[in-house]
């Protein structure tokens, strides 16, 4: 829809890599308390894999809404320099292992929402 951040990346390469993407909407606040009621206050992030032998060329190799405060993504995310998220935050991310290949990540607002978000991908340990 119009309301939708789409960021595309490539993979390139003989291995998978380990990519940590997030979709932060809320958390934009504690650097820039500016952007009070101007954030995307629930974002979702949505990963796809673009693949032209298929029918149907896009497929979802992952998701996410509200990351819950994973321990797992909290070092991970410390570990690439990223800034800490609130464990309570609405932020979404995702750590995954993806083939090379073509994909987007997708920021949405649940129940069509909207505001300012940022899309991050970064190569994880």
């Amino acid at each position: 829809g119009a309301a939708q951040l789409i960021v595309g990346f490539v993979i390139v390469g003989d291995a998978p890599r380990r990519v940590l993407l997030r979709g932060v909407g809320p958390s934009l606040l504690a650097d820039s308390p500016e952007l009070t009621g101007l954030v995307l206050e629930n974002p979702t992030l949505q990963l796809n894999r673009y693949t032209p032998s298929q029918i149907t060329k896009w497929t979802v190799v992952g998701a996410n809404d509200d990351w819950g405060g994973a321990t797992t993504l909290a070092e991970t995310m410390h570990a690439v320099g990223m800034s800490a998220l609130p464990a309570a935050s609405k932020d979404a991310v995702l750590l995954v292992d993806l083939p090379p290949g073509i994909y987007t990540a997708q920021v949405t607002g649940v129940g069509d929402t909207t505001g300012i978000a940022l899309v991050e991908i970064y190569e994880a340990p």
